[in-house]
């Protein structure tokens, strides 16, 4: 058995329905998307917004600023 990859583009009225056949088939295997954020990561981000919302974020005009707090804990 042989593996081939092709593309598809996805916009077009052909290629809408050469997805929709291969996929009532079985044929179509797609790779996980590398960008995708995972459930944990986004738990993560909400956290830190909701933190934000509530005030809990320190500020810092620059680097040197947040050196100087770092160095005074």
């Amino acid at each position: 058995m042989a593996t081939y990859t092709i593309t598809i583009n996805e916009r077009t009225k052909e290629g809408k329905s050469l997805l929709n056949y291969l996929d009532s088939l079985g044929l179509i295997c797609q790779k996980p998307d590398k960008n995708a954020i995972s459930e944990a990561m986004k738990k993560k981000i909400d956290k830190a917004i909701e933190d934000e919302r509530r005030g809990q974020v320190m500020r810092f005009g620059s680097l040197d600023k947040l050196r100087k707090h770092l160095d005074t804990l």
